[in-house]
C-alpha cells in the first residue's frame, strides 16, 4: 500500500494506492480539511507499475 499527501498546505489531497493479491493496483483520493477527511472518491484501477516505476495521483 501507498499513501501520499498532495503538495503541502491543511486542504492536500490523500493519494492512497494498493496493490492487490493478483496483482492489479486499485487507488482512491480523499480530500481533507485539516487532520480530517472530509471525502472520498470511489477505488480506480491503476495501471500497473513495473520496477523502477514512480507512481503519481
Amino acid at each position: 500500500m501507498s499513501i501520499d499527501v498532495g503538495p503541502g498546505g491543511d486542504g492536500s489531497d490523500i493519494f492512497i494506492d494498493v496493490i492487490t493479491t493478483s496483482g492489479t493496483v486499485r487507488g482512491i483520493t480523499c480530500s481533507r480539511m485539516g487532520s480530517v477527511i472530509t471525502s472520498c472518491g470511489t477505488w480506480v484501477l491503476r495501471t500497473t507499475p513495473m520496477p523502477g516505476d514512480t507512481l503519481g495521483p
